[in-house]
């Protein structure tokens, strides 16, 4: 009896305060928030993983000509990700909240990376070029960081607002998920530079 007078007194005290009705909330859901951290831990340490021991010679080897090297990747990546994720806070500190207008599927999202990005790299400069690989790796650790601290606490309404990307537009949830698959897809081209017969050893 005591228990159940307890839960009319708090939710008596929820309608008072107003809370009651966020109750039913536009935040992530359990399942967005747990994919999106995955997605920022798993692509981060498969990046790590991928440059860990590398030498000098071997961040700056490229395998022809007009290819990148790695350490280029790594200005490339923290270029893409600095964008989205500042184009991310904007977005969630804006009071008004434009209708988005992602004409893409949460699903469907990983393959705008590879379809964009090779176009998008022709037309974004490096700002940081004379940056050792150390400061690139910081200040991509260092985002990466913030965003996994959003990622795990906001309560942001992520799917109301829109994000203006180099990619196009998509919602704050689906900006910052985006840095993750970014982050995969120059993993992969690490990977390919590693794997060439001419790689230094």
């Amino acid at each position: 009896m005591f228990k159940r007078t307890k839960g009319y007194l708090l939710l008596t005290m929820l309608v008072l305060t107003g809370l009651a009705g966020k109750l039913h909330s536009d935040t992530l859901s359990a399942k967005e928030r747990r994919h999106l951290v995955v997605e920022l831990k798993d692509s981060r340490a498969a990046l790590l993983q991928a440059i860990e021991g590398l030498s000098s010679k071997q961040l700056n080897y490229r395998p022809g000509k007009k290819d990148p090297s790695i350490k280029e990747c790594l200005l490339q990546l923290t270029e893409t990700e600095t964008h989205l994720w500042n184009t991310a806070q904007s977005a969630v500190s804006r009071e008004d909240r434009p209708p988005s207008s992602s004409g893409f599927n949460d699903a469907d999202l990983e393959r705008v990376v590879p379809m964009q990005l090779p176009y998008l790299l022709h037309l974004q400069p490096t700002q940081r070029k004379k940056l050792a690989t150390s400061e690139v790796l910081q200040i991509l650790k260092d985002n990466r960081s913030e965003m996994l601290r959003f990622a795990k606490t906001t309560t942001e309404s992520l799917r109301e607002r829109t994000c203006d990307t180099q990619f196009g537009s998509f919602d704050v949830y689906q900006t910052i998920l985006l840095a993750g698959y970014c982050t995969e897809y120059f993993t992969n081209e690490i990977e390919k530079i590693k794997a060439g017969k001419n790689f230094p050893k």
